[in-house]
């Protein structure tokens, strides 16, 4: 029985700055492979109007776009030609052993919808680990610097690898939403770092994800969610720094797990900290304490009274907590 390649290729809607490369993925217990293309370009061929069913999608590489436009017209002189801008392509490589390219078509109809979710969230993972690695909240990024949300669509297609990657089949599926991401290129250590974690199997760390997640909450204009994502981060980010500074000195890991389990915010940040060896922010960086405690108290309010929320109060609060999450330290 021969081994097919099910590609699914999702064009995302952004560039990656990543270099174009096949990573390994790992959900759970399972390794996922996904090959990274981006400096592609997304040609289609047909007319949107009258058929949007029946029009042809090519990904080529850019330095081929101009030849491949021509080859598509000569073939196709009665469809317009469209292309656009260069994007990054993630296609999700799956092998399955069918005896057919029919017995293959027959068996994944029924469930592609399902396939096409789970390769956005295996996508969405490698997204995950690069905006944890390129928008770390060390470099200070604004919470509110984030464009909004898009739906792309995904472009399925089934490849027979025992036949010189002759296509079999294709179709054009609705996805639900990828994560966003940010523009920032990463270097060749942060990319060492996005493998190893896309290889761990785990998600990254929890503070950094909810302020970006704060600043796509800005973005769409959930001011509430935002201030929420937001000091949540913040108080988490103060749980790490407690225990990156009791790991600093040496303290059983019986120690800090009761260190991290009692003490109120206040009582952390007032005497547990310095204890530790880090900053008393009420007196060292007053300012930015008063910040913090207009923060909590604005969360407070919007989860136990329903309180509203405004555009400058979640920009103001998200750079409070972002400046708090760097002020823990160490």
């Amino acid at each position: 029985m021969p081994n097919y390649e099910v590609h699914f290729a999702l064009e995302l809607p952004f560039w990656l700055p990543l270099p174009s490369q096949h990573f390994t993925i790992v959900l759970g217990e399972t390794k996922h492979l996904v090959r990274l293309d981006n400096d592609v370009v997304r040609i289609d061929v047909g007319d949107f109007y009258r058929r949007p069913e029946g029009y042809l999608v090519r990904w080529i590489r850019e330095s081929e776009r101009e030849a491949e436009r021509q080859r598509l017209e000569a073939e196709y002189p009665d469809l317009p030609v469209f292309q656009r801008k260069t994007t990054t392509v993630a296609t999700h490589i799956r092998e399955v052993a069918a005896a057919s390219d029919a017995e293959l078509m027959s068996a994944f109809q029924s469930r592609v919808p399902l396939l096409i979710d789970e390769s956005v969230g295996v996508v969405n993972r490698l997204l995950e680990w690069y905006r944890h690695v390129a928008v770390d909240v060390k470099r200070k990024q604004e919470a509110h610097n984030v464009s909004e949300r898009e739906l792309p669509s995904a472009i399925v297609s089934f490849w027979n690898v025992t036949e010189g990657m002759r296509q079999v089949g294709g179709s054009i599926q609705p996805l639900r939403q990828l994560d966003t991401c940010p523009p920032p290129p990463v270097s060749e250590s942060e990319v060492a770092r996005l493998v190893a974690g896309l290889e761990s199997g785990v998600q990254p760390p929890l503070v950094s994800a909810l302020i970006y997640a704060a600043g796509t909450m800005i973005a769409r204009g959930a001011y509430r969610n935002a201030i929420v994502d937001a000091v949540t981060a913040l108080e988490l980010g103060l749980e790490e720094a407690i225990q990156q500074w009791a790991q600093n000195r040496s303290l059983p890991e019986q120690v800090i797990e009761y260190l991290l389990h009692h003490g109120s915010f206040d009582e952390r940040c007032n005497r547990l900290l310095p204890a530790l060896g880090g900053p008393h922010l009420p007196s060292q960086k007053k300012d930015l304490w008063d910040d913090i405690v207009t923060a909590r108290g604005k969360r407070h309010a919007i989860v136990h009274e329903g309180a509203e929320a405004t555009l400058v109060e979640a920009l103001d609060i998200g750079t409070a907590c972002i400046e708090g999450v760097l002020a823990f330290g160490p």
